[in-house]
């Protein structure tokens, strides 16, 4: 009997938005990555686009999602998940 294969596969938030998935977890979501602090304090003559553009990566991202959801994240978490209206928690 042949045993079912089923793909797992890691991509970034900018690949996933591409590919939907039964479940999609996005890890990191914590203040100083979501947005990157040194992307940040590079280009702060952009920062408005740099917000702008990460905040509609991850929300891109988290559509692709048909069945499950999960973001990860250590306190302090990106102020972005309040945008979703996230519900935190720890543990």
């Amino acid at each position: 009997m042949a045993a079912a294969f089923r793909a797992r596969e890691l991509m970034t938030r900018r690949v996933a938005c591409v590919f939907p998935g039964n479940a999609i977890f996005g890890m990191a979501c914590d203040e100083g990555v979501l947005p990157l602090d040194e992307r940040v304090a590079a280009d702060e003559a952009e920062l408005d686009d740099i917000y702008e553009t990460e905040r509609r990566l991850l929300y891109v991202a988290c559509t692709r999602a048909r069945e499950h959801l999960l973001l990860t994240g250590v306190t302090p978490v990106s102020e972005y998940l309040a945008d979703f209206g996230a519900k935190v928690t720890s543990r």
